[in-house]
């Protein structure tokens, strides 16, 4: 049952006949106990890990899902880039799959800790020196919305087009940042707390073009009519 804990180191103290154990995990002493000098072949009571200890090790453990970045519009240009159009509402969200608590359980004979994460804002950062911020995943766009509609809670406007960048293009990042949590008990007595918050991050390689030179590129013009 506590097979990790299994590493012991003995010295003794004094003339007391007693014997101090210092519990080695990793390489790292994490405990010490001391007791009567046991028989030769019997071995210390495990000296069990914190809760929270173990909210440390749950919180080094998780592994948090990436943002998948979706922005409408999204039309492909007859060079394959994807753009966006300047002047534009261009709607940020990201797949709901990901917006949802991640959990990470750990536990030691009776002592047991599970540290949560879940999502609470959603970053967006243009590749120009702007960015937005908002409180939730963002809203998927439809046509019902309209061609021009803004987003009911996330997009962001683009002033300029990526003209003159590398690859006539920005490098757009999405950002999840996750409030993290944890929760557990001793196996008689409960504890819990706060941990630092997370950040998982995707870029998006995004061209920014003006609505014009979308107008003289046939293949991006009807996936403009329909906004993504």
């Amino acid at each position: 049952m506590f097979e990790k804990f299994r590493e012991w180191h003995t010295g003794t103290l004094g003339g007391d006949g007693k014997v101090a154990y210092t519990r080695t995990c990793n390489g790292m002493t994490s405990g010490w106990v001391t007791g009567p000098s046991p028989g030769p072949d019997a071995r210390p009571v495990p000296i069990l890990p914190s809760p929270a200890e173990l909210a440390e090790r749950a919180f080094e453990q998780l592994v948090l899902p990436l943002p998948v970045p979706r922005v409408s519009p999204d039309v492909q240009l007859a060079d394959g880039r994807r753009a966006t159009v300047v002047g534009e509402h261009t709607w940020l969200w990201t797949e709901p799959t990901v917006w949802r608590p991640q959990v990470e359980r750990v536990q030691a004979g009776p002592v047991w800790a599970q540290v949560t994460a879940t999502p609470v804002k959603l970053s967006f950062d243009s590749g120009m020196g702007q960015g937005r911020t908002c409180t939730g995943p963002g809203t998927p766009y439809t046509r019902a919305a309209g061609l021009h509609a803004p987003s009911p809670d996330c997009d962001f406007v683009y002033q300029r087009s990526s003209h003159g960048r590398p690859g006539e293009q920005v490098r757009a990042w999405f950002a999840i940042t996750w409030s993290v949590s944890w929760t557990g008990s001793t196996g008689t007595a409960p504890a819990g707390g706060r941990l630092p918050d997370l950040i998982s991050r995707a870029e998006l390689v995004l061209a920014v073009v003006e609505a014009q030179a979308l107008r003289r590129d046939q293949a991006a013009n009807s996936a403009l009519s329909g906004k993504g």
